[in-house]
């Protein structure tokens, strides 16, 4: 699909505001997930997996004198991320474009394609800065180094490699969604977000990203996402643009159930399927979910 018209779509869809619509609804099953052996919420240090302390987040503020806008101030914000999360130095970087005008706003996250091209969330933010009017406040986060290095996944000599390589993907995962979280909060405690109305986007890579916080979070009201899926186990397996499955399976000698196996072992736990429901059909959007080759049908 060309990205013009996605975007101009897109911006069309977002500049309603008024809720979204899936094209297709599956009714939600307790247990959907359970044929890959795992149903139930994970514990991390202590706690479920995606939760984190609630101590106050100390984010660096910078006025982005670059981005002059009419209806908002431009900050760029840093904060260290809660763990290792892959980007340079473990901090975490997003604008944040805050109107001006008086009153509580509608808040919009919206989500990189990490390490990938930066048209989509870049393009987003602006349609919705111009046709809002100062009416909502948009974090656009950044993230120039990649959550899944497939390269190394690919290349891993052992199995013992490639299971390292699983373990630190998990780990920048969940620093990367709780992270969001995190930067949610703080947005909401300042005191001028609707907290009615708290959406969420990502494209591609950033999909599963996006779909953990809507699961986990419920200060989140509202989701789209554009062309990606829900397990990252099974995105890697199948992944057209990947040559995980036939790599390794050929060195390591295993069968497709024994690497679906392993992978689901490290990365269950990104799975939204694994989690309960908390969004209605109607504040959901699945956009050109289709014309994404990485994503298996049943996803």
């Amino acid at each position: 699909m060309n990205k013009k018209i996605l975007t101009a779509l897109l911006i069309g869809f977002l500049v309603s505001l008024a809720g979204c619509s899936a094209n297709v609804t599956i009714p939600y099953q307790n247990g959907a997930a359970e044929n890959d052996g795992w149903n139930h919420m994970p514990i991390y240090k202590g706690r479920h997996y995606f939760t984190y302390p609630r101590r106050s987040l100390h984010v660096k503020q910078t006025i982005y004198r670059k981005q002059p806008h009419k209806n908002y101030q431009v900050s760029l914000l840093k904060f260290r991320s809660i763990g290792d999360n892959g980007q340079n130095g473990d901090v975490v970087k997003a604008f944040y474009y805050r109107s001006k005008l008086p009153g509580k706003k509608k808040l919009f996250v919206v989500l990189p394609i990490y390490g990938g091209s930066k048209y989509p969330s870049r393009v987003i933010s602006q349609g919705i800065l111009s046709a809002s009017k100062g009416q909502v406040n948009v974090i656009r986060i950044l993230a120039a180094t990649p959550l899944i290095n497939v390269e190394q996944l690919e290349h891993s000599k052992t199995p013992k490699a490639f299971r390292h390589q699983l373990k630190l993907l998990a780990t920048r995962t969940r620093s990367t969604v709780v992270d969001t979280k995190r930067l949610i909060n703080w947005a909401i405690r300042r005191g001028d977000i609707n907290r009615k109305h708290v959406s969420i986007i990502g494209f591609s890579k950033g999909v599963f990203v996006a779909g953990l916080v809507t699961r986990t979070d419920p200060q989140v009201t509202k989701a789209i996402f554009v062309m990606g899926g829900a397990s990252l186990a099974e995105i890697l397996f199948h992944c057209n643009n990947f040559n995980i499955q036939a790599n390794l399976t050929k060195r390591f000698h295993w069968t497709d159930s024994k690497l679906q196996s392993v992978l689901r072992h490290y990365l269950a736990p990104f799975n939204v399927l694994h989690y309960p429901r908390r969004l209605s059909a109607s504040n959901i959007l699945i956009f050109a979910s289709k014309y994404d080759k990485c994503v298996p049908k049943k996803e």
